[in-house]
C-alpha cells in the first residue's frame, strides 16, 4: 500500500510541475494591482484591478479574486490560479490582511493602498 501511495504522489507531482510550467502567472500577493487579459467569445478583455483574495495558492484548485470598477459599478471576479489568463503585476501593494473583502466598500482616499 505504501508503494502505491508513493507512486500516486509522484504522478501527481509530475502533473503539477507540467501544469505550472505551462502557465504564465507572475508571483503576486493580496493588495497588488494586476493587469489581466481574459478571452471571452473570441475577444480579449483587459482588466486592471486589485487582488483582494487568494485561496489555496499553489494547489491545482486554487483561485484568486480581483476587484475593479467598471461603469461606476464594482466588480468582483474570481479566476482559477492555473488558468489561461495572462496576469501582469503593475504595482505591489503593502497590506496587513490576507483578505481585503472590506476594500469593496471603500471610496476615495480611504481606498488607497500603500505602494512598495
Amino acid at each position: 500500500m505504501n508503494k502505491a501511495n508513493n507512486l500516486a504522489n509522484q504522478v501527481l507531482s509530475n502533473y503539477l510541475d507540467n501544469v505550472r510550467a505551462k502557465t504564465n502567472i507572475q508571483d503576486f500577493k493580496v493588495g497588488d494591482l494586476l493587469f489581466i487579459t481574459i478571452k471571452i467569445d473570441n475577444r480579449l478583455l483587459n482588466v486592471t484591478g486589485r487582488c483582494i483574495d487568494i485561496h489555496k495558492r499553489g494547489s491545482l484548485d486554487g483561485t484568486f479574486t480581483i476587484f475593479y470598477v467598471f461603469s461606476n459599478t464594482g466588480v468582483r471576479r474570481t479566476f482559477p490560479y492555473y488558468s489561461p489568463v495572462s496576469v501582469k503585476v503593475l504595482e505591489r501593494g503593502k497590506v496587513h490582511k490576507a483578505n481585503l473583502s472590506y476594500f469593496e466598500k471603500l471610496r476615495g482616499k480611504k481606498a488607497r493602498i500603500q505602494v512598495l
